[in-house]
């Protein structure tokens, strides 16, 4: 069983991006999986969808303050993927602002994350990442991850333990925090075709990846609703009520 999870908060992204990511689900991964979004407002989000309550991933805000309201800006990943209602399941968590462009399912159903699985930001370059180190860029992307959820257990405890404040205030982002602080607690997924980022290679599509995302949760560049071209009609042929029986 696959336990596939997203999170959806505030007015930047409406339900459609939770439901066209659904039925791209449905489309390119043949596994037995539920798909579950963990949201303050499931207003309009296909009914086939299982709703969390988003408060169950709910973070604290760092007695420093720092940027991105003084958290360590999507933290609730952690929580969500290490809940013990998933235990017993792989989980696969997508961020809403992707595309799924070829069939996932050998590559889930053969790939058995000893860590949390990460994937690789290799767009952004190393001479930039290495000047840089701990400050600006990272080279991990928390878009897709994959692991059982009994995985992510340590790292819950020791991200939000006694150096939390820290995080907040010095990394701010949930990818830096584990990039700089918590390495031994990932691997890197093993698919080196696996994911591209429409931002970083403009509107090239590069059809021997798989995932192609858009990684904009640092305002830089566009996001799925604002793109034209190949990008805005796939994500507009998977509108929800085309699937619904």
């Amino acid at each position: 069983m696959l336990s596939i999870l997203c999170l959806k908060w505030g007015n930047k992204y409406g339900p459609e991006y939770v439901n066209r990511l659904y039925n791209q689900c449905t489309e390119f991964i043949n596994l037995d999986f539920k798909f579950y979004c963990a949201t303050d407002n499931s207003n309009k989000i296909n009914p086939k969808i299982k709703i969390l309550d988003l408060n169950d991933y709910a973070i604290p805000v760092g007695k420093y303050g720092g940027q991105r309201q003084g958290k360590v800006f999507t933290a609730e990943k952690i929580k969500m993927i290490a809940d013990e209602r998933f235990y017993g399941t792989k989980v696969l968590l997508l961020d809403l602002d992707l595309l799924i462009l070829k069939n996932l399912t050998n590559y889930l159903k053969d790939y058995n994350p000893k860590k949390i699985a990460w994937c690789d930001a290799w767009w952004y370059p190393e001479k930039n990442y290495r000047q840089n180190y701990g400050r600006i860029s990272c080279r991990l992307n928390a878009s897709f991850l994959y692991t059982f959820p009994e995985n992510a257990s340590e790292l819950k405890k020791q991200l939000f333990g006694k150096f939390y404040d820290y995080y907040c205030l010095k990394f701010y982002c949930l990818d830096r925090a584990i990039d700089y602080n918590f390495r031994d607690h990932i691997e890197i997924h093993n698919d080196k075709k696996l994911i591209f980022n429409y931002n970083m290679k403009k509107t090239v599509k590069k059809p021997n990846y798989k995932i192609c995302v858009f990684n904009n949760s640092h305002g830089v560049g566009l996001d799925l609703h604002e793109v034209d071209g190949w990008a805005k009609d796939y994500w507009l042929s998977y509108d929800w009520f085309k699937f619904v029986i």
